[in-house]
Formats: C-alpha cells, sequence, structure tokens
C-alpha cells in the first residue's frame, strides 16, 4: 500500500491509530490546510475587486492583481515543496487533490459575493443596498484597528462593559 493511500485511509480513522501514525501523517495535513488557505486567498482577493460591479464584466486585466495571485501561488508550493523549508515548517508531501480541498469554499464566496452585487445593483437607494455597499466597505483590518485603539489604555486592555 503507497504512503499516500495510507494517509487517505488514516485521516478517517484516526481513533485507530497510534500516536506514531498521527505524527506519520500530521506534516502531510499541515500543509493541506495550508493549501486550502490559500485557494481560498486568492478567491477572496478575486471576488472583492470591485463593490458593485460584476466579476464578469469586470475581467481580469488588473496586471498587479494577477501577478500578486500568481506570487502568492508560487510562494505557497515553495514553501510546501522546497525540502529545507518544508522540514522547518513541519510541512510534508501535498498530493494535488489537497489543491482542491478550499474550492466549495471558494465557489460559495464567488457566488455570495455575486449574488450580494447584485442586490447592491439593482436597489441601490434602499436599506438593504445601501447596508450591503457598507457591509463591503468595512474592512475587517480597520474594525479591528478601531477596537484596538478604544480599548487600549497604555497598560493593558480596558473592560469591555
Amino acid at each position: 500500500m503507497t504512503r499516500l493511500i495510507k494517509i487517505s485511509i488514516n485521516v478517517f480513522f484516526v481513533f485507530l491509530q497510534t500516536y506514531e501514525e498521527r505524527m506519520e501523517i500530521m506534516p502531510s495535513a499541515q500543509s493541506s490546510y495550508f493549501a486550502g488557505v490559500v485557494v481560498v486567498q486568492v478567491a477572496d482577493v478575486i471576488v472583492h475587486k470591485t463593490r458593485r460591479v460584476s466579476l464578469i464584466k469586470q475581467g481580469f486585466g488588473n496586471f498587479f492583481l494577477n501577478f500578486s495571485i500568481f506570487l502568492e501561488l508560487a510562494l505557497a508550493c515553495f514553501l510546501i515543496y522546497t525540502p529545507v523549508i518544508s522540514t522547518a515548517l513541519s510541512f510534508g508531501p501535498v498530493p494535488y487533490k489537497a489543491w482542491l480541498i478550499g474550492i466549495p469554499m471558494a465557489v460559495y464566496l464567488f457566488i455570495f459575493e455575486e449574488v450580494r452585487k447584485l442586490f447592491v445593483r439593482w436597489w441601490p437607494n434602499s436599506f438593504i443596498g445601501q447596508e450591503l455597499c457598507k457591509w463591503f466597505s468595512r474592512s475587517y483590518i480597520t474594525v479591528f484597528l478601531s477596537i484596538r485603539k478604544s480599548n487600549w489604555d497604555g497598560w493593558g486592555w480596558k473592560a469591555i462593559v
């Protein structure tokens, strides 16, 4: 039985594995998780290119965005498949199917954003359209920074009551 088939079968029967067997498949599992996160990040940057215009109309004419997507995928492959670096990061061999793990979430994200953009285009002045457009403009980083600034007193976190 090849190692890949053994890993695939053993993932579903974790409770039947010894500690040594689990530690053997841990690097491959970590690499697969990392690959899935990278795929979803690529999908996220693609669908969040515009607030209102559909991805189909917008196209892929932005050279810098296309280059950054390529660079992210190349860096992920470099980190996973370079022997010295993958050993330092506790990564293991990743089968090609592991890169497909994030595709269902990417499809869900694409459909959700296209429906949101459709509502914003159909009803731009309604409550739904304005809230969905505001929802998009609130980035996670700015929300985090505003919470952080308001709750930091210099010595520690203020109690949120």
